[in-house]
């Protein structure tokens, strides 16, 4: 599957500290329920939100990550094709010139946006 820059993927949003002090403030709340009133109802709640919220502060872990404001994509053709590279650092009307890269070995190749939106092989630079 290509990567294309407008759908590049960035880093999840960390779980606000107070979301998680307030399940972890809940489930003693809970369980003083279940001790208070004897139902074991109580002790389910408890133990439910105790595990979403230990979901929640594992979940973004293990989402894909890239660093704050980068945008990899794809190399379509041409000697580096499969290779990504970030395009964080240019701007729209500089990617929509093409760019062009060195290759390994020595040499130039030039790159540039298709319709589709990836960055395929146009020639040597």
């Amino acid at each position: 599957m290509a990567h294309r820059r407008p759908n590049t993927v960035t880093a999840p949003t960390p779980i606000p500290k107070g979301v998680v002090f307030g399940i972890f403030l809940a489930v003693p709340s809970l369980m003083y329920g279940w001790v208070y009133f004897g139902h074991l109802w109580w002790a389910v709640a408890a133990g439910l939100v105790l595990v979403l919220g230990f979901g929640l502060t594992l979940l973004p872990r293990h989402l894909p990550r890239f660093s704050r404001g980068q945008q990899k994509v794809e190399l379509y053709g041409g000697p580096l094709d499969g290779e990504h590279i970030d395009l964080s650092a240019l701007s729209v009307e500089r990617l929509s010139e093409g760019i062009t890269l060195p290759v390994r070995g020595g040499g130039r190749c030039r790159y540039a946006l298709d319709r589709s939106g990836v960055l395929r092989h146009v020639g040597d630079g």
